[in-house]
């Protein structure tokens, strides 16, 4: 179950699966870090706004080829170590916790709402604010991922169109929505003032670029195949 500068791969994100390369001769994980489809039946997608997702689609990738990945690959990578960059991914996805715990008691789900309360708590603590993961290491207790975008379709609420928007994830209105929600309900977003906010959600985005393999992606090719997998 979404996207210039620093926010761009927030444009490029989904929670949708590992996806598969798209540079010129590469397999394993595409440079954009958007899932593409698998090998089974694709299911329709309503895209009653293409020329405005194609749009934004474009801009968010060409924002991504010549701004993100050459600050990525010649300024952050070469100063900041893989190691401690994973670290940051760490900390900054303990943030989402809370929201996994309120979306998991939405959905009646109390044992894992429960047991990412506990890891929540422990990486917090344990783990220096979730850098390292010492519920599982120390208590063998898992992670648990839910999101909010899950509780509203498991309600049945309808996704609607397939929509694409700046520094946003491909997604579909409904996601959307909650996810431009999301920015401002975040844990930081609550605590921090805006100039505070637009930083961490900075040194997230392109650290989480960062750990993604880097090269040329063409917003033609690959529209309709993120489109297929991201609605």
């Amino acid at each position: 179950g979404e996207v210039a500068g620093a926010p761009v791969a927030a444009a490029l994100d989904s929670a949708n699966g590992i996806p598969l390369s798209v540079c010129e001769g590469g397999t394993g994980r595409a440079p954009t870090g958007v899932p593409l489809p698998g090998d089974g039946a694709q299911k329709p997608v309503w895209d009653p706004w293409e020329p405005w997702n194609r749009f934004w689609f474009s801009f968010n990738l060409n924002v991504d080829n010549y701004l993100m990945q050459p600050f990525v690959k010649n300024v952050f990578n070469p100063v900041v170590p893989e190691t401690l960059r994973r670290m940051i991914a760490n900390g900054f996805e303990n943030l989402e916790v809370p929201e996994t715990v309120v979306s998991e008691l939405l959905q009646g789900k109390f044992a894992e709402a429960g047991q990412a309360l506990a890891r929540f708590i422990i990486n917090t603590t344990l783990g220096a604010a979730g850098m390292f993961d010492a519920a599982q290491s120390w208590f063998g207790l898992g992670k648990v991922k839910s999101n909010l975008e899950q509780v509203a379709e498991s309600w049945g609420v309808p996704p609607g169109p397939y929509l694409v928007m700046p520094f946003a994830p491909p997604s579909n209105l409904r996601d959307t929505i909650i996810w431009a929600l999301k920015q401002y309900f975040s844990p930081y977003g609550l605590l921090l003032a805006m100039p505070g906010r637009l930083g961490l959600e900075a040194v997230k985005r392109i650290d989480q670029r960062s750990l993604d393999a880097l090269g040329h992606n063409d917003p033609e090719k690959l529209y309709e195949q993120v489109r297929e997998d991201s609605a």
